[in-house]
């Protein structure tokens, strides 16, 4: 599963709320290009759970996604991440707190 993704996966569903997200097993996968961009009903679901340490490309991953709010997110661990530009543009409201980044490749 060298290209595992999602690309694109949840794109555009409206109506999509991510209901059962935060138990996914997520380990192999390596790109969330568009995967939840324009999900407008997607809720505020918990991510902190996802192993994305193999992932290389969040393009766009939560383009308008304008409802959820990021929770777990600062969990992650994204040492492999080779883009992401516009991840989190169109809306998303996201708001990492300080201090809490899992990554130890991050700021202090």
């Amino acid at each position: 599963m060298s290209n595992a993704g999602l690309n694109g996966a949840f794109r555009d569903a409206v109506v999509f709320k991510g209901d059962g997200l935060e138990t996914w097993i997520t380990s192999k996968i390596k790109d969330l290009d568009r995967t939840f961009a324009g999900t407008r009903a997607m809720k505020n679901v918990d991510l902190g759970s996802w192993d994305v340490s193999q992932i290389t490309k969040l393009y766009r991953t939560f383009y308008q996604a304008d409802k959820f709010l990021g929770t777990g997110l600062d969990k992650w661990i994204t040492s492999s991440l080779r883009e992401m530009s516009g991840t989190f543009a169109g809306g998303m409201y996201y708001v990492p707190q300080a201090g809490t980044c899992a990554d130890p490749e991050c700021p202090t």
